[in-house]
């Protein structure tokens, strides 16, 4: 699955861009002539602009693709699975179309080493902390439907490693600073609350294992598709 991660992407924007132009021109051709939709219960269509404070929770699978490593001394290959991860965002609009977002979550990430000098080893558990701050840029602030693009960059340390094979007495990963690509929507559901959908594309350095003086080196690009709720302040 992670070796389509690319495509997955791709398409995962493009419905993005097909639906909210749509959806955007029709809610605004439609809002002066049908008073009696917002009489009865419709959402308001006011969007997001300058000032306002947006808060999300979502819930997040991370793809790794493009996997490549190099083990010292025993060679062998790492596998890094896929992984769910539940994230908080923070945005702050600096203007209708700018905002600006901090962003934690937290994971364990399991690491296994494969076709090894020793065979297969399942290394072990790691927590992962990732940190995000991105600026973001709105393309249609004032529509229910809220596309939006970011670039940013994720700072991510690693905490209370337990290994799990004897051969595997300790071991370590550095932290790490990425480039981030974020995609996403917002869809306002009523005056407060929204749903959310978001692509990130993170882009690691090499990272580096260490365990009783073996190194790994891996170089991975990791996808993340997640879903979750906004409310705004």
């Amino acid at each position: 699955m992670t070796r389509h991660a690319p495509r997955i992407a791709i398409a995962f924007w493009g419905m993005l861009c097909l639906v909210s132009p749509g959806q955007s021109a029709s809610a605004q051709d439609a809002a002066p002539d049908t008073p009696a939709l917002q009489n009865a219960g419709a959402a308001p269509v006011s969007g997001l602009g300058a000032g306002d404070l947006l808060i999300r929770a979502r819930i997040s699978g991370v793809l790794p693709y493009d996997l490549h490593s190099h083990i010292d001394v025993m060679g062998g290959t790492v596998e890094v699975p896929t992984m769910v991860l539940p994230d908080m965002d923070i945005s702050y609009f600096l203007t209708d179309h700018i905002a600006i977002t901090g962003q934690a979550g937290a994971l364990k990430a399991r690491f296994k080493i494969r076709d090894s000098l020793y065979g297969d080893i399942d290394v072990g558990s790691i927590w992962t902390l990732p940190v995000a701050l991105s600026f973001d840029y709105r393309l249609l602030p004032d529509a229910r439907f809220n596309p939006y693009a970011g670039l940013g960059a994720v700072a991510t340390w690693y905490k209370g490693a337990e290994p799990a094979s004897p051969l595997v007495k300790d071991f370590s990963v550095e932290r790490q600073i990425s480039p981030m690509i974020r995609l996403g929507m917002d869809v306002q559901m009523s005056e407060k609350w929204f749903a959310n959908g978001e692509m990130r594309l993170v882009l690691p350095p090499t990272q580096v294992l260490t365990n009783s003086g073996v190194t790994a080196r891996t170089d991975v690009k990791s996808l993340s598709l997640g879903f979750g709720v906004s409310y705004r302040f």
